[in-house]
């Protein structure tokens, strides 16, 4: 039988629990596990781990645990003096600083303290971790230089300090612009992750040599910035590499097809210069590939297929041209589809609604694509986020999107769309977003036939159609989520998040509004943001009272209508008194 926890650990841990609060924004994928801490063996707990022989806590897991709050060399954390794994990965505390006592946790293999809001230096007291193999800091925060004596920790086996911006310093024995030969030497390197910093050895001008990495049998996961590297031929062990954000011009050199086959998992060529595949195959290369991302550049050419195993595939902001292959309906288990602001063409494969049992962030904005809408979106949908703007779609909204229940986002702007007022998709519990701008929808908006029709709706956009009658005044009594100000300190945005195996990904929603004759565009947009614009359109009558229970209106827009008498006094009302009537009336 294992042994209990000793009983000064079990305190130290509840006094570290009770030294934070449980925020739930403070996480994605969130399940705080120190609300489970409440029986006598804390070897029990979740996220924590004991060794079976002694009863020491030797392991704690806290990632994703909602953790709010300072954390500092004081935190009763560090009288546990048996630590040999330590996560804390995905919490908030609060931009403290990395806590030195750290470095005193003589035993530490493993640290993980990345996308945890700490901010600051990097101390130099993790130089004396000398059992440490895997350290993980990156989207920290860090600042000022780089101890240069923890690249010579003698165990260290992964290094991730990536999405650190403001952190400086070189790698030892060189201050040039290249890579040292040193490196050679990490032998049981299998992780290398400097991007997104100012190292003197990123950006680098020259070409990478081949001979430094060659005694890298172990390496299978690269992350750093240079011309296309060739050493990169000879590589079939990688399975997450990033390439973003270098000068890379021209093609995509066909040698690439055959690096890590049967390996790579994970594939960053965003933000670059290159112009199309050397030679593009039916479908891309890499079998088992999940992450494959190429936006930003400006490829041209034909889409490209991933394989079937892709779940992330990006390849927005390019050049394309052409219809979407029907190979594309062999990648069912897509999570993540980013195909907007192309040229791409012709009608929508029909399978992409048959892809909603997975599919979560969807957006094909910005092409011009024409015809139908698909009309079959399976319940059990997963999709969280549609956006068909700025294309040629006809016809009808389908019904079916109302099987979509987890929907958020909707976005058909500017298109060719001639329909009445969606009222069916009252009934999506989730829709917080909702644009319908610049079509051919028409008639009277009738009063809803529920009580509870768009529940969570904060944004909607309705302008530039061929609405008649009187405003909605029935939607403006049951549009809940509108009704109250929310004041928080902590900024949340809409967006998507997915995990997988060793991998994390977030989706930002985004749309343009028009205020004043403006476009606004928010690339981001806040939980609390409300906007109502029903502008340009047939309305006629008088601004309904109603409209006045919106409390937490940021911006209203009831411009260019047939409207008629005064302005309501509600609307001077309240704590949404930030809210504006834009243009004339």
């Amino acid at each position: 039988m294992q042994p209990n926890c000793h009983a000064e650990e079990r305190l130290a841990l509840l006094q570290f629990k009770d030294s934070f609060m449980i925020n739930k924004s403070a996480s994605i994928n969130r399940y705080p596990k120190v609300s489970s801490w409440t029986l006598n063996d804390c070897c029990s707990w979740d996220g924590v781990e004991c060794d079976e022989h002694t009863g020491h806590v030797i392991g704690l897991d806290l990632s994703r645990s909602c953790l709010y709050g300072s954390f500092d060399s004081n935190s009763s954390l560090f009288r546990l003096l048996q630590l040999q794994k330590l996560n804390l990965a995905y919490n908030h505390f609060n931009y403290s600083q990395i806590p030195f006592r750290v470095g005193h946790f003589s035993r530490l293999a493993y640290l993980d303290l990345s996308h945890s809001v700490f901010s600051g230096r990097v101390p130099q007291s993790l130089a004396n971790l000398s059992f440490l193999t895997d350290l993980r800091l990156d989207n920290c925060a860090l600042y000022e230089e780089f101890p240069t004596t923890i690249f010579y920790l003698p165990n260290l086996q992964r290094l991730s300090i990536g999405d650190n911006q403001d952190i400086t310093g070189h790698l030892p024995e060189l201050h040039t612009r290249s890579i040292p030969p040193s490196i050679s030497n990490l032998t049981q390197l299998n992780f290398l992750d400097l991007p997104d910093n100012t190292f003197t050895e990123n950006r680098l001008s020259g070409m990478v040599e081949l001979d430094v990495f060659l005694k890298l049998k172990n390496l299978s996961v690269l992350m750093l910035l240079s011309k296309f590297p060739v050493f990169l031929k000879n590589q079939s062990n990688l399975i997450w590499l990033d390439l973003r954000g270098n000068n890379f011009q021209g093609l995509i050199p066909k040698w690439m097809y055959n690096v890590s086959v049967e390996a790579l998992r994970a594939l960053f060529l965003d933000g670059n210069f290159l112009t199309a595949f050397e030679q593009t195959p039916a479908v891309l290369p890499w079998r088992i590939v999940e992450l494959l991302t190429l936006g930003g550049n400006m490829l041209q050419g034909a889409l490209p297929i991933p394989a079937p195993s892709t779940k992330r595939y990006g390849i927005e902001h390019n050049s394309l041209k052409g219809e979407i292959s029907p190979l594309i309906c062999n990648v069912s288990s897509l999570e993540e589809l980013l195909l907007f602001d192309n040229n791409l063409s012709g009608t929508l494969p029909r399978c992409l609604g048959n892809f909603s049992s997975s599919l979560s962030v969807f957006d094909l904005g910005g092409n011009n694509f024409y015809g139908p809408i698909p009309k079959t979106w399976a319940k059990g949908s997963s999709l969280r986020m549609i956006d068909l703007s700025q294309n040629q779609l006809q016809g009808q909204l389908p019904k079916s999107l109302a099987n979509c229940t987890m929907l958020e986002y909707l976005h058909v702007g500017t298109n060719q769309i001639n329909d009445t007022f969606p009222f069916w998709l009252g009934t999506l519990p989730q829709l917080k977003l909702l644009v319908l701008r610049s079509n051919g929808f028409y008639g009277v908006i009738r009063n809803p036939e529920t009580n509870h029709a768009f529940p969570m709706l904060r944004i909607i956009d309705i302008s530039h159609n061929d609405f008649s009658g009187n405003l909605p005044s029935g939607y403006f009594q049951h549009w809940t989520a509108m009704k109250t100000f929310e004041s928080t300190t902590q900024l949340t945005y809409m967006q998507a998040s997915f995990s997988g195996e060793g991998w994390d990904s977030q989706f930002s929603y985004s749309f343009t509004i028009t205020n004043r004759g403006k476009e606004l565009n928010y690339h981001s947009i806040q939980d609390t943001l409300s906007a109502v614009d029903l502008s340009s359109n047939r309305f006629e009558g008088k601004i309904p009272e109603e409209i006045g229970n919106l409390k937490a209106l940021h911006l209203l827009n009831l411009s260019n209508n047939d409207l008629t008498g005064q302005i309501p006094p509600s609307l001077g009302t309240g704590k949404h008194d930030r809210a504006r009537i834009s243009g004339p009336l």
